[in-house]
């Protein structure tokens, strides 16, 4: 069992959450692409993925969860967001670290040819000198 506590202004709470059980149904293979991004997460996916984008840092569930969902929603369910985050783990938009806390992944730098880079400079100048 995790115990994390959090201070909420002259509140501190003791939020204890079980560890994910092995072999989660709710683990299944789905494809992903930013044209379907809306139709495939629901709105509290969609509520902690924009919780997410404001930090690089690993965040824990509990704290996902008091941040996304509120003190009232962790009162009953401490751990609501944990299906939502291994959900977006499967789609491949946050990575997971050993201590049961999940950020954003850092997006793929795309390594090009020194060719193709110069020809990508010289079209954005032009497109800055043209609309600039």
């Amino acid at each position: 069992m995790k115990n994390d506590e959090y201070t909420i202004g002259r509140i501190t709470e003791t939020l204890t959450c079980s560890p994910t059980p092995p072999g989660n149904a709710l683990l299944h293979s789905t494809g992903f692409s930013a044209d379907n991004f809306i139709e495939r997460v629901s709105p509290d996916e969609h509520n902690i993925v924009e919780f997410l984008k404001g930090t690089p840092d690993f965040i824990s569930v509990i704290k996902i969860s008091l941040k996304v969902g509120g003190r009232k929603r962790c009162r009953g369910t401490p751990c609501w967001a944990r299906q939502h985050l291994l959900h977006l783990s499967t789609l491949g938009l946050l990575e997971a670290d050993g201590k049961d806390r999940f950020r954003l992944k850092a997006p793929e730098k795309v390594h090009l040819a020194p060719q193709i880079a110069d020809i990508f400079s010289r079209a954005k100048a032009r497109f800055a000198a043209l609309f600039g």
